[in-house]
């Protein structure tokens, strides 16, 4: 179903396969959960992926004891093109765990390669209960305009 203008531009939802389908294409995505004191966190993450899961690797931080707690979590991705209007955006909402066995967590971690040099020891997944998007088409972005040669050398 297409929602905006009559042209057929605008937003179109995305279904679960199209989501999944795009979500390698984001180098980054960003996690966001409520620590116990009730703040929201939302923090940005590189990310592999293993089939429908998301692996995420980091040290000592917030989003580790959110993971160990087994935090409700939201995980997000878009790809978008300001100068356009276009692009896409995907949410999943989940759960964020960690791999504790070293086999798993091993072959995992291989799927995440880390902006920051330093040490992200702990393999984590974001496992989604629910996942949605929309492709955003452009309304009104860049228009190209064709120029006549014989008008301008």
């Amino acid at each position: 179903m297409t929602r905006g203008d009559s042209t057929g531009r605008g937003v179109l939802p995305l279904d679960e396969d199209a989501c999944w389908d795009l979500l390698p294409r984001a180098r980054v995505g960003r996690l966001a959960w409520t620590d116990p004191d009730g703040r929201v966190l939302v923090v940005p993450v590189n990310f592999g992926l293993d089939g429908r899961a998301v692996v995420v690797r980091t040290g000592d931080t917030v989003l580790l004891a959110a993971a160990r707690a087994g935090a409700r979590c939201a995980f997000q991705a878009d790809d978008l093109e300001p100068g356009l209007r276009s692009g896409w955006t995907v949410l999943a909402d989940g759960h964020l765990r960690v791999v504790v066995d070293p086999g798993p967590a091993e072959r995992l971690g291989q799927l995440v390669s880390p902006w920051l040099r330093v040490p992200r020891p702990h393999v984590l997944l974001f496992e989604a209960t629910r996942i949605s998007g929309r492709r955003l088409q452009a309304v009104g972005g860049v228009e190209v305009i064709p120029v006549d040669a014989d008008e301008h050398p």
